[in-house]
């Protein structure tokens, strides 16, 4: 591992960011990672970290998300999964 990197796991992102875990159990369901949860960050394909990046966003509970591009360099079917969880969520909050 590379100094100044974590190996934190998806459900330790969720306890540093204090998420509900109900909540954060949802979202990482409708970004397809279910089976990922318990893996390392860095193990995760770009598609997947991007779609993680985004479902974190909103699960600091801000109602402001700036996203730069979030579905640049990612298969089609992550962008589809990516625009799905925008949609989904973006209710009472300025994307």
């Amino acid at each position: 591992m590379k100094p100044g990197r974590s190996s934190g796991s998806i459900n330790s992102s969720a306890r540093l960011l204090t998420v509900p875990l109900p909540y954060f159990n949802r979202l990482v369901m409708d970004v397809g990672l279910p089976k990922k949860r318990h893996c390392a960050v860095e193990t995760l394909s770009g598609g997947m970290k991007r779609k993680l990046s985004v479902a974190m966003a909103f699960a600091a509970g801000s109602r402001t998300i700036i996203l730069d591009e979030p579905t640049a360099g990612v298969d089609p079917y992550a962008r589809r999964a990516i625009w799905d969880l925008l949609i989904k969520y973006k209710r009472g909050k300025q994307i």
